[in-house]
């Protein structure tokens, strides 16, 4: 794990773009390792049920494995878009020109969908389920009142991402019942969620919240305010 470590962040140093673009095909993997997982939960069920005791002791040593990958991804993808981003943000900062900001104002009526890439960019708003545009300056207030809308739909729900692999981290907790282990929690209903994360990690986040809740990522817009990616490139 040493190694792969230092892989990541000589990835970041030198090609902290591609490190961004390296965390969204692992998002995709880790979402293809769940959908396994869950396939043999349900045929690991159906095999009980016909009293078949051995081939659900051989898929869920399967699962155990897919699942201890599945953390070493979320770590890898947490390590690359955090330092990337941070990478990125250094140089942007030592220009000497200053940048006319106005000209990275986009149309905040037009909606973008949960696949796209938001390095450097800032929310306006976003909507969930046509329940009217919820206006936000921080991506991380999107995560919150994400949490709150889905709260209120169904607190049960919510309260299986506590403790839960595919909800968290290997390392860090995104969602627990205390802060103590958080950097930056936000207190939602009775439980805690950590916002030390960037857009594109929100992002993954609330896709895998949504699906959860068996919602399509269809029915969440994301509306911008601005785009600053050229500012950041070398």
């Amino acid at each position: 794990m040493n190694e792969l470590k230092k892989t990541v962040e000589s990835i970041v140093e030198k090609f902290p773009n591609y490190a961004v673009d390296i965390a969204d095909s692992l998002d995709i993997l880790s979402d293809t390792i769940n959908v396994i997982i869950d396939a043999i939960n349900e045929e690991s069920a159906e095999a009980m049920k016909n009293r078949d005791y051995e081939y659900p002791m051989e898929v869920m040593k399967l699962a155990k494995i897919l699942l201890t990958y599945d953390n070493h991804i979320k770590d890898i993808q947490m390590q690359m878009v955090t330092e990337s981003t941070e990478e990125a943000d250094n140089k942007a900062n030592g220009k000497n020109a200053i940048p006319n900001y106005d000209d990275y104002k986009l149309d905040t009526t037009i909606s973008h969908n949960l696949y796209e890439d938001f390095t450097h960019t800032r929310p306006a708003g976003f909507e969930i389920l046509n329940s009217g545009v919820k206006e936000i300056n921080l991506w991380k207030e999107m995560f919150v009142e994400t949490c709150k809308f889905l709260i209120d739909r169904d607190a049960s729900i919510f309260e299986t991402f506590i403790g839960n692999p595919k909800m968290n981290g290997r390392k860090r907790k995104f969602f627990a019942t205390t802060n103590e282990t958080m950097h930056s929690p936000i207190q939602v209903s009775k439980w805690y969620v950590e916002t030390n994360c960037n857009s594109n990690f929100f992002r993954n986040i609330v896709r895998s919240m949504l699906q959860q809740y068996n919602l399509k990522t269809t029915d969440f817009k994301i509306y911008l305010r601005a785009d600053y990616k050229e500012l950041h490139k070398s």
